[in-house]
């Protein structure tokens, strides 16, 4: 217990970092027949079984493993719980544990025993009566295992794997921090065997280990910086620790119970751990990790559990800035290579995801230039269509303008008189009077020699008050 003097600060790990101490498994099992997406996990030193937690929002099972991963049965609670990530076991009062993260609900169950008696009878239609194996057997600490029986045949009979279903103790709930969210809720929890006090994680936002009572009365909350979030918890009743596990991190800390201060801590060479506990009975101790396969922003992981040999502190990273474990994990290459196909098929969907963005981009640009070229071209119709029209009224009027204007020498407009000063029209007509005036276009200077004058020419009297005569010739052509 001399190493546990040293107490290191550990504020600056939740920075990005390279890992420079991966803790390589000694078994990796896949899991994901049994359970789909893997959460919380604890063990019990009562009944040498491993529980696991799926988070699935169909998943209504606590699911029992032995002590070496091999699948065992369910054990079934009741439908109304959601979201259910964290599990931890109270040995001494023999009572399981679940932790619901968006209701903040914790609910203790009776742990139940293992000692059934289940009839077995052999199923061989060809046994003779006398012969071994024959008539009713009885199995004590059914498991739910694969069985084989040797009968008189030699046949293998299976055990169909039991559901059991949880009887309810009590359930409270934990209070939640102002500024939390509903999926940074309740994600770790384990319980202290030699006080019954239970301790839960506040993922993110803000990351908190809370204490409480054994019936869920708060007794501190402490705000750990080391880890980018808390993921999973276990309580270590050989050295009266608290190991934290942390998911984006992809690190585990053992720290103390009282003040949080990190010992040591060390890397993982997986992603998206999320459940964390010990078994401090084998020899030598063993470290158990559980992994969820979901991921919202990448390629899905693998359901798998992880199995290693308790580290000791001393070992990791808070001691050493480097560290080399064996990598000669058994059953870790199977789930490397799970884990690279599933990033081939979410890389594939992505591909697809893309095009089908692309196709649909595309589309909307093409419905887009539509809606906005139509009005563009009826603007460019209306604008020929004026410029044709502007167009065909000049043509008119200088169509009418030719065949309006009267060819005349400049004597030839003796009799033709202007009113009120205004244009040349229809009612400048001949009235054989004295008082006809000669007259001159406006703009434009003086009639042109060949006299021409048409309906609409601007004109001024030339010489006011008296008909035209040869004394006007100069002006009328200069």
């Amino acid at each position: 217990m001399c190493c546990l003097v040293l107490v290191v600060c550990f504020g600056a790990l939740a920075e990005a970092r390279k890992k420079h101490c991966l803790l390589h498994a000694e078994r990796g099992i896949l899991v994901e027949d049994n359970v789909e997406q893997p959460s919380g996990l604890t063990f019990s030193h009562r009944t040498k079984r491993l529980y696991m937690i799926c988070d699935t929002g169909h998943c209504n099972y606590i699911f029992e493993f032995d002590e070496e991963g091999e699948y065992i049965r369910k054990l079934e609670f009741t439908k109304d719980h959601k979201d259910v990530e964290a599990v931890a076991c109270y040995d001494k009062e023999g009572l399981l544990y679940i932790g619901e993260e968006s209701k903040r609900k914790v609910t203790a169950y009776y742990l139940p025993s293992d000692e059934e008696e289940i009839p077995y009878s052999s199923d061989s239609e060809s046994s003779e009566e006398g012969e071994e194996g024959e008539g009713e057997r009885l199995l004590t600490s059914v498991t739910g295992r694969e069985i084989s029986v040797v009968t008189g045949d030699k046949t293998e009979r299976e055990i169909e794997k039991k559901t059991v279903e949880l009887v309810e103790a009590f359930h409270f709930t934990v209070a939640a921090p102002e500024d939390s969210t509903l999926n940074n809720g309740l994600e770790g929890l384990t319980v202290n065997d030699r006080t019954g006090e239970i301790f839960c994680t506040n993922e993110k936002e803000p990351r908190e280990i809370i204490r409480l009572s054994q019936l869920g009365e708060p007794i501190d909350i402490r705000y750990p910086a080391y880890a980018k979030d808390l993921s999973g918890l276990c309580y270590d009743n050989d050295l009266d620790l608290l190991w934290v596990l942390s998911d984006v991190s992809e690190a585990i800390y053992v720290t103390n119970v009282e003040t949080g201060a990190v010992y040591d801590y060390w890397d993982l060479d997986m992603e998206n751990p999320e459940g964390v506990a010990l078994n401090n009975d084998h020899d030598p101790p063993l470290l158990y990790i559980s992994t969820d396969p979901s991921s919202p922003q990448g390629a899905q992981y693998v359901a798998a559990l992880f199995i290693f040999e308790k580290p000791t502190i001393g070992t990791g990273l808070g001691y050493q800035e480097k560290c080399d474990y064996d990598d000669n994990c058994v059953g870790c290459d199977e789930i490397k290579e799970e884990a690279k196909e599933n990033q081939k098929a979410f890389d594939k969907a992505q591909e697809e995801l893309e095009k089908e963005m692309e196709e649909e981009d595309k589309k909307k640009r093409e419905s887009l230039g539509l809606l906005l070229g139509l009005p563009l071209a009826a603007v460019i119709v209306v604008a020929v269509l004026l410029l044709l029209s502007a167009v065909l009224v000049k043509r008119r009027h200088e169509f009418r303008r030719v065949f309006s204007c009267v060819k005349r020498s400049p004597t030839d407009f003796d009799g033709y008189e202007l009113d009120d000063l205004g244009p040349l029209d229809a009612d400048d007509a001949d009235d054989n009077d004295d008082n006809d005036v000669w007259l001159e276009q406006s703009p434009g200077g003086p009639l042109p020699p060949d006299g021409d004058l048409c309906l609409g020419d601007a004109a001024v009297i030339l010489t006011p008050g008296r008909p035209l005569d040869d004394d006007d010739d100069a002006a009328l052509y200069a």
